[in-house]
């Protein structure tokens, strides 16, 4: 009937299950709203987190199983409060030690007794899909970076930067969402790998110039001239 009704006034269409995740979001923002003052679940937590960072990503995990969809915003809610951590805080050095609690708080939510909402709904989630300790350190380990440096002048160093703010995200994401063929896991980390060297090198463009960006480009590669790359 809702397909009908749209039709007929010329709106786009939504299909049930789409219609199911729009209604499920308005829902959940709606309670949000109006329980603001009462304690939320680690769940409903990063729940929040996850729709208010305003990403796409938050969307496509309604579209998952109800086990998936709690693990994978867990896991995205822990990337956003250590990202944020870096984007947030203009002293360095109070950053590097918020990380640090992070690194801390991360280990124990393997030994159960995570204290933050994201790490306890983090708690269930490493022991069921077996995430390791070390990708959670190596997230941080990227963040750490954006404290040192902004800017890269090869591949080599963006590779290792994108790899771990992206790259094993996308390894865990893998385990989280499951898999048959194992060559999916260097598909999930080479796809995060790269989306985030395409962003990256999107901003470079965009804030320092295409000029510049050709003559760190032609520096990489060993030319003369920067105006033979991205001709």
């Amino acid at each position: 009937v809702s397909e009908a009704f749209h039709a007929a006034l010329g709106r786009p269409t939504l299909r049930t299950r789409e219609w199911w995740v729009v209604a499920y979001h308005a829902l959940f923002m709606r309670r949000t709203a109006a329980g603001a003052d009462t304690a939320m679940t680690p769940d409903e937590y990063c729940q929040q987190k996850a729709a208010q960072s305003g990403s796409s990503f938050y969307y496509s995990f309604l579209f998952l199983p109800p086990p998936q969809r709690r693990a994978i915003t867990a896991l995205y809610a822990f990337c956003r409060e250590v990202d944020d951590v870096v984007d947030e805080v203009s002293d360095a050095g109070v950053a590097r030690t918020k990380l640090a609690w992070w690194r801390q708080e991360i280990a124990r939510a393997f030994d159960g007794s995570a204290q933050h909402p994201v790490t306890q709904a983090l708690t269930p989630v490493v022991r069921e899909y077996a995430l390791p300790l070390a990708h959670f350190e190596t997230v941080i380990d990227g963040m750490a970076m954006d404290l040192e440096q902004v800017r890269y002048v090869d591949f080599a160093a963006l590779e290792l930067y994108c790899h771990r703010v992206a790259g094993v995200v996308g390894l865990m994401a893998a385990e989280i969402v499951g898999y048959t063929d194992p060559a999916t896991r260097g598909y999930a980390r080479d796809l995060g790998d790269a989306r985030h060297s395409a962003v990256h090198l999107l901003e470079a463009v965009l804030t320092e110039g295409e000029h510049s960006l050709r003559a760190g480009l032609a520096g990489e590669v060993g030319l003369r001239g920067a105006g033979d790359v991205m001709s």
